[in-house]
């Protein structure tokens, strides 16, 4: 059993590409200017919602303090685009 949390593989559909991209907007989400730095795409746990896009979390540090930054991404035009974001404390 592994001892530290491991990604879940998403299933996206035909000609979706695995790769998450904070740089392209999805165009049905509101105007969100991704995260800077981005975050270490090695370190993200990935779950496919029941709507199909793909919900990725990943340990962050937000001006000094350790949280978690999710981002939620819909498949467009081949690519998983980011549709929002945001962080939450780590207690």
């Amino acid at each position: 059993m592994p001892t530290t949390p491991t990604a879940a593989t998403p299933q996206p559909g035909p000609g979706v590409s695995t790769t998450l991209r904070w740089d392209i907007q999805a165009p049905a989400c509101q105007s969100k200017v991704a995260p800077s730095p981005l975050p270490d795409p090695s370190t993200a746990r990935m779950t496919t919602e029941p709507n199909g896009s793909i919900t990725a979390s990943y340990p962050y540090n937000l001006a000094g303090r350790p949280v978690l930054l999710y981002g939620n991404f819909v498949a467009v035009n081949g690519v998983w685009a980011m549709c929002s974001w945001d962080t939450a404390d780590v207690f």
